[in-house]
């Protein structure tokens, strides 16, 4: 995709540090992933929201603060990049929900998109080939479950038996990766977590290294 001057874009009205980035994701021909830094809550995104659907410019009101800004600043880059890509104004790209809830593009030949956000930080990958799945979670995200409850019934043996076998001081970020991976090849497909995590063998899974703080991963179809 073609380098975007986001500072003539809605999105322009932001700080700099809040600008999207994109990631470097090597030998994915046809994958593009952005990462946003969210603002702190409070700040006025009138600018931002008028790249939205009128439908989702309504569901604004009932949203709490951080979740108002995290779905309008993703929803509204996906909205830039589709109508760039089909040529037609970012309110007006025709994105709906899957069976399972997923949020896609009513348009069979694609281009496929998926979001994912956590605490200050979002995900959004497009992709010109098939469908596409992307998760984030801060590396130091606080469990509510025990790890080990949580991998006996998300993770497959494989991943247990990395995990297991790490140095028990590494244990809480070997798991954490195991699930980002799961859960981005789990929204490929549009499921949710799989239980058992086996990853389809006809995807690609892919480490995303290079944003501070946070754990991620994209997963598209093998070629």
């Amino acid at each position: 995709m073609a380098q975007i001057d986001w500072r003539a874009s809605p999105l322009g009205t932001l700080a700099e540090r809040h600008h999207p980035h994109q990631l470097h994701v090597p030998h994915q021909p046809a994958l593009t992933v952005f990462y946003l830094r969210f603002p702190p809550p409070g700040t006025s995104l009138l600018a931002q929201e008028f790249v939205l659907a009128p439908e989702e410019q309504a569901r604004l009101s009932t949203m709490a603060d951080a979740r108002r800004i995290e779905f309008t600043l993703l929803r509204g880059l996906v909205r830039l990049l589709l109508g760039r890509w089909l040529k037609i104004a970012p309110e007006q790209v025709p994105i709906g929900t899957n069976a399972n809830g997923k949020p896609v593009l009513l348009r069979e030949q694609g281009p496929w998109f998926n979001l994912s956000h956590t605490q200050g930080h979002g995900l959004c990958a497009i992709d010109l080939r098939g469908p596409v799945g992307v998760d984030v979670e801060r590396a130091e995200r606080q469990l509510r479950t025990p790890m080990e409850a949580i991998a006996k019934r998300i993770l497959s043996g494989a991943a247990l038996t990395e995990i297991e076998s790490a140095d028990p001081t590494d244990r809480d970020a070997v798991f954490l990766r195991q699930w980002v991976r799961n859960e981005a090849a789990s929204k490929a497909h549009g499921t949710g977590l799989r239980r058992g995590g086996t990853v389809d063998p006809r995807l690609d899974v892919i480490d995303l290294n290079d944003i501070s703080d946070c754990v991620a991963a994209v997963a598209r179809s093998r070629a």
